[in-house]
């Protein structure tokens, strides 16, 4: 039964550490699949321009067709226009996309990419792209869906959606000249997008080249501003062919050549994929390897057990002349029998954990709505590395009981006489092994001085943990075991408190990663983990007495305290490896349950600030709209839960709003300052606003007197407020990284509109503030505040756009249906609703952590696995000791009870080490990611008292069935019982 759970134990590891691979694997392959069905065959997509595209001559397209030197290495190359328009329904559906990729084609040329095909899933869609003529356009599926009025016919299954023979759409869009310009369309059909290199699926707008050419209205001659190419090895060459091109572009054009910008899009689509699952494995393995911990601890703990029930009979071996040498090969070769075994059914068992975990993300995570199937991928080499850890773990385990094993005294363990051990101070080994740890740590924190600043506080604090252990050895020869391995525990504790509660927040102001601050943090979890469960280890005995003295208070339960907690103090070893099992997990358990009560709990606040007063905005892209009544009225009148409605001056960043910030660009040998046109959506400040709204300010500048509102108000001062995520955003190009390099205080240009001649010209702005909003930015924009009079708002309408608010009492579902109302009243209006955007942003977090708390409780079946085995083994052990308590009167219950409550003390230690390590881990997670954000800590006190009903069943149901099996053994059976 032992070596059953044994290798079971070895099962459950490997199966893990094969289980995610194959998962990660399997994940990885569908997203590559994914992709390769978006990009198709568009490798490398060249534009000119270095922060906005421009449009260029036909003949750069021409020269690199015919250039002799890229001719070998490219399958086919196209031009192409594309560029970031709105659509919206004009007689149909009313409802407008703001956000929709427009692509002119040319029907030959783009042959290489494919053909656009109908999508057969819509019936009367049969159309000819090559026939398509002025003011026609194929559009794709999800746009369709929004901006047509569809035919059905059929029902149920057989329903079918039937396009219309006319379908007016209206285009808004910037021309090469900065003007807003529309254009109305009829579509002719709804297209298949994937293998078109388009990024933003299904919401786009084909036309031909030609026309969409006369569309911009440019001044180059044939312009286009893409061209695409396909590699002949697809992202096997594509880096190499993205240098040849900057080349050969050098060549053709000389210095201008520089200006454009040659992206391996499919390749760093791949490499992206790539990077987010390998960190997305590596948090599966530090939080599986907690798992697997717990699987070595209970091996330890079985394989002790198993040394302790032969160790008569290795007594007698000793004595025959077996060798200290060949006991210990004799038992780790047992061990890597038993490990081998275990691993060849972990690798089986590897599948299904694959599978588990991947059922896991398509249900937590929703990745199933994003990849249609994500066939199994079983990679040799990763089953091959399961398995060698598998047979180490099975080794590692073994080492210290197959030590204990070969140092036992043969006269004493022949006659069965157990000596009381003396405390003593370790031997000459322990001094040698804690320099040699002391002599590491000091290489490491040497290292983590010279190393980049993301790994630098990873290595440093990994070398306070080894030189405190180092310590502990050395001073366990000096001052003996005991009191130098007190210390060392609790120095790890102290270590992981101060990591956990006051190194972490400090990281993120010092810009390290929050992916490598992530790192440090389950360093500093994982000390306090283990330092608190040695501490207590070492401390058991005094534990179990003082658990003694609470059942000396309590009558009817004095003696069987006394029977029940001298076992649990005498096999010390035994009773702590169980209670760190559950330590383990509860611990984990707790944190994240912590950590996710503090979000899901807090998010009506967090979302109640970002809010600010405002539940929907409506805006238009066009900048202007007609209304032939008050448009305020009519959408107070589309429902009766609208209390209030206020109008602004909105300036669309997709329209040609932008900003020029400086941003500091390093890497490992210079820095550099850079102004960047950063696209932006404006905000006009009047006093509607100032009246509605209410937002806290990140910081404020001290050059400013009074209320700053009322200041940025004053089209005079020239003030603007950006938001404070601006702060925190930094970016990666051609291998710099930048940041912001913008105070309160510095000025900067924004493209103003000139109100005489309507040109685009630049004017200085002063930085008044950062606001703690992110409400403002309508897609993956940054946003500003200034006054509705300033000239970056001439030609827009003091109608585009609305802030409404709805009342209190209505639920999320109710103001969604708010939203739909507004949009459907207002004509070329797109309505968002705040609380469901920001909503969906905390369903990923929230869905995450279910993710990884759902993983981690596997190892609550290793804690129930540890309790059993210990109960078992403390039955047999026991044997005669529970015929003498028959014997004297103890009764069948009494018994029971007794070994009850031994396992439930050992559970419970476990469980108050999770409660306490849990919650402190889970506030130091909260203060990195949360407080700064004004979420609360709340405690989820339901779902800790789930973890504690759950934690208190499993160790009685781990307890009763071998103590029902040890209440009915007869007295007389039991006094003859020789173990």
């Amino acid at each position: 039964m032992k070596n059953l759970i044994n290798m079971l134990g070895i099962l459950i590891g490997v199966s893990l550490l094969a289980g995610v691979q194959i998962a990660t694997d399997s994940l990885v392959n569908a997203m590559k699949e994914t992709v390769s069905l978006r990009y198709g065959n568009a490798d490398i997509v060249i534009q000119k321009g270095e922060y906005q595209t421009e449009f260029f001559n036909y003949s750069v397209y021409q020269n690199l067709k015919l250039d002799w030197e890229l001719f070998p290495y490219i399958d086919g190359i196209a031009p192409r226009i594309t560029s970031q328009v709105s659509i919206s329904s004009i007689l149909t559906t009313k409802q407008t996309e703001p956000f929709v990729t427009a692509i002119g084609v040319h029907p030959v040329l783009d042959k290489p990419f494919g053909d656009l095909l109908p999508d057969e899933s819509y019936g009367n869609n049969n159309f000819n792209f090559s026939k398509l003529g002025e003011k026609e356009c194929i559009i794709g599926w999800r746009l369709a869906e929004s901006v047509i009025d569809f035919d059905v016919i059929g029902e149920g299954k057989n329903k079918q959606l039937v396009l219309p023979a006319v379908n007016p759409i209206e285009m808004a869009f910037l021309d090469a000249q900065g003007n807003f310009r529309f254009e109305s369309l009829n579509v002719k059909g709804i297209a298949k997008t994937e293998g078109k290199g388009v990024l933003n699926t299904g919401f786009t707008i084909f036309m031909k080249l030609g026309y969409l050419r006369k569309l911009f209205n440019t001044t180059i001659t044939d312009a286009i501003n893409t061209i695409v190419v396909s590699t002949t090895k697809s992202n096997e060459n594509a880096a190499f062919v993205k240098e040849l091109i900057e080349k050969r572009l050098e060549f053709h054009l000389g210095d201008a050549g520089k200006k454009y910008r040659v992206d391996p899009q499919k390749l760093e689509a791949f490499k992206d994929v790539e990077d987010s699952i390998r960190n997305f494995r590596i948090v599966l393995y530090v939080f599986g390897s907690l798992i697997i911990i717990s699987g070595v601890m209970l091996i330890l703990n079985i394989t002790l057990m198993n040394i302790d029930e032969r160790e008569r009979n290795i007594g007698i071996l000793r004595a025959i002349g077996l060798t200290r040498r060949q006991l210990l090969i004799s038992l780790l070769t047992e061990s890597m029998i038993l490990g081998g075994l275990g691993s060849l059914l972990g690798l089986g068992g590897g599948m299904l954990s694959g599978i588990g975990i991947i059922f896991l993300l398509e249900n937590f995570l929703d990745i199933g709505e994003i990849l249609t199937s994500i066939p199994l991928i079983v990679r040799p080499i990763g089953l091959i590395i399961a398995f060698t850890i598998g047979i180490v773990i099975s080794l590692l385990a073994a080492l210290y009981p197959a030590w204990k094993a070969s140092r036992i005294n043969i006269v004493e363990t022949i006659n069965e006489v157990e000596t009381i051990q003396l405390r003593r101070k370790s031997g000459n080994w322990s001094i040698f092994l804690g320099a040699l740890l002391a002599v590491g740590a000091i290489a490491m924190f040497a290292l983590s001085f010279v190393i980049t600043a993301d790994w630098r506080w990873t290595i440093f604090l990994g070398g306070i943990l080894a030189f405190l252990f180092g310590l502990g050895f050395v001073f366990s020869r000096l001052i003996g075991a005991r009191i130098a391995f007190n210390l060392f525990a609790l120095s790890w504790i102290a270590t992981g408190l101060l990591s956990v509660l006051l190194l972490n927040p400090y990281l993120s102001r010092i810009e390290i990663s929050e992916e490598m601050a992530l790192y440090v943090f389950l360093i500093g979890m994982l000390a306090m983990v283990f330092g608190t469960i040695i501490f207590i280890a070492l401390n058991l005995e005094w534990i179990s007495n003082r658990f003694n003295d609470f059942f000396q208070k309590v009558k009817s339960l004095r003696s069987i305290g006394v029977i029940s907690m001298r076992y649990v103090g005498k096999k010390k070893t035994r009773s702590a490896l169980t209670f760190a099992i559950f330590g383990v997990i509860l611990t984990t358990n707790v944190f994240l349950a912590v950590f996710t009560g503090s979000f899901t709990l807090g998010f009506d606040d967090f979302a109640t600030n970002e809010e600010g007063g405002v539940d929907i905005i409506a805006y238009t892209p066009f900048g202007s709209s007609n209304f032939t009544n008050d448009p305020i009225q009519m959408i107070k009148e589309t429902d009766p839960n609208i209390e209030e409605v206020i109008s602004m001056k909105f300036r669309f960043s997709l329209s040609g709003a932008l900003i020029n910030l400086p941003f500091l660009g390093q890497n490992e040998t210079h820095s550099i300052v850079e102004i960047l046109p950063i696209p932006c959506d404006m905000w006009g400040v009047n006093d509607a606003w100032l009246g509605m709204t209410d937002y806290a300010f990140y910081e404020v500048w001290d050059g400013i007197e009074g209320d700053v509102w009322e200041a940025v108000k004053n089209e005079s001062n020239r003030f603007i407020v950006l938001p404070g995520l601006l702060k925190e955003f930094e970016f990666d190009e051609g291998g710099i990284t930048y940041t912001l390099k913008a105070e309160v205080g510095d000025t900067i240009t924004i493209n103003e509109i000139d109100p005489n001649t309507m040109t685009v010209v630049p004017g200085n702005y002063t930085i008044a503030a950062f606001i703690q909003t992110t409400t403002y930015s309508l897609l993956f924009s940054s946003f500003l505040f200034a006054s509705e009079n300033a000239p970056i708002f001439t030609g827009i309408s003091n109608t585009s756009a609305f802030l409404i608010r709805t009342s209190p009492k209505l639920t999320l579902d109710e103001k969604l249906e708010v939203s739909r109302k507004v949009e459907a009243q207002l004509f070329g209006y797109d309505t968002l609703c705040l609380r469901e955007r920001l909503k969906r942003f905390m369903e990923f977090i929230t869905q995450s952590v279910s993710f990884m708390q759902s993983f981690v409780s596997l190892g609550l079946v290793v804690g129930v696995l540890g309790l059993i085995i210990v109960s078992l083994r403390g039955i047999t052990e026991r044997t005669r000791e529970i015929g003498m308590m028959r014997a004297i009167g103890f009764q069948r219950a009494e018994v029971i009870t007794a070994v009850v409550i031994e396992i439930f003390a050992v559970a419970f230690v476990g469980l108050v080490i999770g409660f306490i390590n849990g919650f402190i881990l889970g506030y130091g997670m909260y203060t990195q990611y949360l407080a700064d954000f004004d979420f609360r800590f709340i405690i989820p006190w339901k779902m800790l008292a789930i973890f504690t009903f759950v934690t208190v069943l499993l160790s009685i149901i781990a307890a009763i069935l071998p103590a029902r099996r040890a209440s009915k053994i007869p007295p007389s059976e039991a006094l003859r019982y020789t173990g």
